[in-house]
């Protein structure tokens, strides 16, 4: 019995892939961001990270 592939759809151009051709982006700390097509993941990584760079004092969640 064949086993069919799972699609997933892309967070960036929005398109149905199958699994197996896609990858996360990692954000400017190297932690998994988004799941895009290989194609997205050039166009997005092109910078060395997916998103806005940030610190720890962008966590920091109390107002002092």
């Amino acid at each position: 019995m064949k086993r069919e592939e799972r699609t997933c759809e892309c967070r960036k151009c929005g398109k149905m892939f199958p699994r197996s051709e896609m990858t996360f982006t990692k954000d400017c700390n190297g932690i998994p961001f988004r799941f895009v097509c290989y194609n997205c993941y050039d166009e997005l990584m092109e910078k060395g990270f997916d998103g806005e760079y940030y610190d720890e004092m962008d966590e920091c969640i109390w107002d002092y």
